[in-house]
């Protein structure tokens, strides 16, 4: 299956201030099957964030009110938003911000395409390590509450074999 059919429905927030370029990326990533919000700078980058759910953002880092550098910051300071990759895009040939793929303009689209793709992928299999950590947790927890129950249970037998025969639960 094409990796744009699997990703029918998979939001990206695309923060591009360029018209131009935003709207051609906008085309492009609708027509690889991505949903996608497109915003021109950092504070409806933000906004966006707080109330959507994104598989990844788009990142440029020139924004009219804010560099992409501060956007990252302040995603990574909300838990509920430190775990959205982001992409960076860049004409900037030294730009680099830690932990962040970043993607030169002008770009080639089947690379921007294959970052995007190896980056949700990645913050999936992330997630997917996650989820079975709390499953095995959850189930350790399970397992121990059982264990406490049937001591509990078999102390109460135990005690019930022990008491004469007037005094034991059940007995009249």
């Amino acid at each position: 299956m094409p990796s744009g059919a699997r990703r029918a429905i998979a939001p990206v927030l695309l923060v591009e201030d360029d018209d131009d370029t935003r709207a051609a990326l906008v085309e492009l990533l609708e027509s690889e099957g991505f949903a996608v919000r497109a915003v021109a700078d950092g504070t409806s980058a933000l906004a966006a964030l707080r109330v959507e759910r994104f598989l990844i953002i788009l990142l440029d880092l020139k924004l009219p009110d804010m560099p992409g550098s501060e956007v990252r910051r302040r995603q990574l300071e909300e838990p509920s938003l430190a775990s959205v990759p982001v992409v960076v895009l860049t004409a900037d040939p030294t730009a680099r911000i830690e932990g962040v793929a970043v993607v030169r303009k002008p770009f080639d689209i089947d690379d921007l395409l294959a970052v995007i793709r190896a980056e949700i992928d990645a913050a999936d299999r992330a997630r997917s390590r996650d989820l079975l950590a709390a499953m095995s947790d959850v189930r350790k927890k399970l397992e121990k509450t059982m264990s406490d129950l049937d001591a509990i249970r078999r102390g109460r037998s135990d005690e019930d074999d022990e008491a004469p025969p007037s005094t034991r639960r059940g007995s009249r």
